[in-house]
């Protein structure tokens, strides 16, 4: 896996702030602090996205006993489900 790192800078040309994300030997991307924001927050709403998708097919694979076709297709429910627009999803 490739290191990914993040520096903060300010440039002194358009006086701006900005932070650089570097992902293994790749060119940096420059950011405006509300754009690593908002990466950030979709980094770890899909953190959390995975980590109830892996509760999930361990749920239905163990107690209530699905395969891993039947889980598949209740998994893809559940992920269309959570990408509904929140006043959709009621």
């Amino acid at each position: 896996m490739s290191a990914i790192t993040s520096s903060s800078g300010y440039g002194y040309n358009t006086k701006q702030p900005f932070v650089n994300l570097l992902v293994g030997d790749r060119k940096p991307i420059q950011l405006s602090p509300d754009q690593a924001r908002s990466v950030a927050r979709q980094l770890t709403e899909a953190a959390e996205a995975a980590e109830q998708d892996a509760f999930l097919v361990s749920f239905f694979q163990k107690s209530v006993g699905m395969d891993e076709r039947q889980v598949a297709g209740i998994l893809m429910q559940f992920r269309a489900f959570r990408e509904r627009p929140n006043d959709e999803s009621q």
